[in-house]
């Protein structure tokens, strides 16, 4: 048989065979593939001379012969444009403190960042409920600073920690304010106002 969609050729080896007449290539038919030999380092399509039964052919399916050879991948690059402002968000708690039985609270100052790496200071106060086996939270308070001054006296307590003027404001005034919230519902406009009053004489009363 020639070549054709249906049919390729295998060559018997000479000791394998008696005599002459069964060392002609012998055609075997499958269903239609395309098949190619490995010569060196390159692919071409290969059937061996008829009446040469030395010869010895490597027939491979040419999907099974792809899936042995390696595969390039594409490069890629990533680039990062690093500007000369930064900004780093952190949280750092300042103080503990139980002002009476069955409370505590607890005082932060954070450092949050923009879009545009710029810092954002707050003032944040923690009010808990304690009772036999855990501390339930009631009331969170976050006052953020609107000005540079205010700003200035936020890095100062993450450096000097909580005077004891800003102690009394914090347990005189910002801890009975909390207290009168109720836990689940929401403050009312007078509530929020005295709130913040009370967060903004905490940043401000060592000014």
């Amino acid at each position: 048989m020639g070549r054709s969609g249906t049919c390729f050729y295998t060559v018997l080896p000479r000791s394998r065979t008696r005599n002459a007449r069964h060392r002609e290539p012998v055609a075997r038919c499958e269903r239609p593939r395309v098949y190619k030999v490995l010569v060196g380092r390159g692919l071409r399509d290969k059937v061996p001379p008829v009446g040469q039964a030395d010869a010895t052919v490597l027939l491979l399916p040419f999907r099974r012969l792809l899936l042995q050879l390696p595969i390039p991948m594409p490069s890629k690059i990533s680039v990062v444009s690093i500007g000369p402002k930064a900004c780093r968000p952190f949280v750092l708690e300042i103080m503990v403190f139980s002002p009476e039985s069955g409370y505590k609270f607890k005082v932060n100052v954070e450092r949050s960042c923009t879009p545009e790496a710029d810092a954002m200071w707050k003032l944040v106060f923690d009010l808990f409920q304690l009772t036999a086996d855990q501390e339930v939270q009631l009331v969170h308070v976050s006052f953020t600073a609107g000005s540079p001054v205010e700003e200035k006296a936020l890095q100062q307590m993450v450096s000097n920690g909580v005077t004891s003027k800003q102690a009394d404001v914090l347990v005189k005034r910002v801890f009975p304010a909390a207290k009168e919230l109720k836990p689940g519902k929401p403050a009312t406009a007078t509530q929020k106002t005295t709130l913040k009053k009370a967060m903004a004489d905490v940043v401000n009363v060592e000014l």
